[in-house]
């Protein structure tokens, strides 16, 4: 006879039997739930994580403090961000923020990014490494700034925000206010990775 010893049933138990709850248990079983993956932030603690998350439900708790927070809003996001320059038709990838501009490694027009990508775990691979260029920003407070800079901007790489001695967290995730409702929590909770540190050096040096 089957235990309900894993965290699908246990969330399930709480909930009445409704024909909707009952889908999303038997969708939770198949591993069907539709899930996202989102950046989260706690600014008490200083830290960043990416975690995928049920779509009904996309909430996040910081493994230190343990409180639970809502994804960072899509136009503050900030870390590996795409670029796609409509001038020189140049695509590259190099650290930025969703609501700040950088420079085009081609033509050196400031660009904002088209999207900010989930880090990837390190990984052993062989073979040669690709080209990368040092990263460089039209921010005030770049670590390698480029000029004319933009006053009053700041530059979210790791290097930057610790030589100026400034937090980790570029934009904090806003604080979960729950609706009551337990069993999204529970289903489909994956961590991809917990800190910039364990990127790979291909995505932390900025790619031509």
């Amino acid at each position: 006879k089957k235990k309900p010893n894993d965290d699908n049933d246990i969330a399930v138990s709480f909930l009445p039997l409704t024909e909707e709850n009952k889908r999303m248990f038997d969708q939770a079983q198949a591993n069907q739930i539709p899930s996202v993956i989102h950046q989260f932030a706690c600014e008490s603690c200083d830290r960043d994580w990416w975690r995928r998350v049920p779509q009904r439900k996309r909430v996040s708790r910081c493994h230190r403090c343990k409180k639970k927070y809502d994804p960072v809003p899509a136009n503050k996001m900030w870390g590996i961000a795409e670029f796609n320059c409509l001038n020189c038709s140049r695509t590259f990838k190099g650290f930025g923020r969703m609501d700040g501009r950088s420079p085009c490694y081609g033509c050196r027009s400031a660009i904002f990014p088209t999207k900010i990508l989930p880090p990837r775990k390190r990984r052993k691979m062989p073979g040669p490494r690709r080209r990368n260029q040092q990263h460089s920003c039209l921010a005030e407070d770049c670590y390698n700034r480029m000029e004319p800079h933009v006053p009053g901007t700041e530059c979210v790489h790791p290097l930057s925000r610790q030589k100026n001695r400034k937090p980790r967290v570029v934009y904090p995730s806003p604080t979960h206010i729950s609706s009551g409702s337990t069993v999204n929590t529970y289903l489909s909770q994956g961590s991809l990775i917990d800190s910039i540190d364990e990127l790979i050096l291909d995505d932390i040096e900025e790619e031509i």
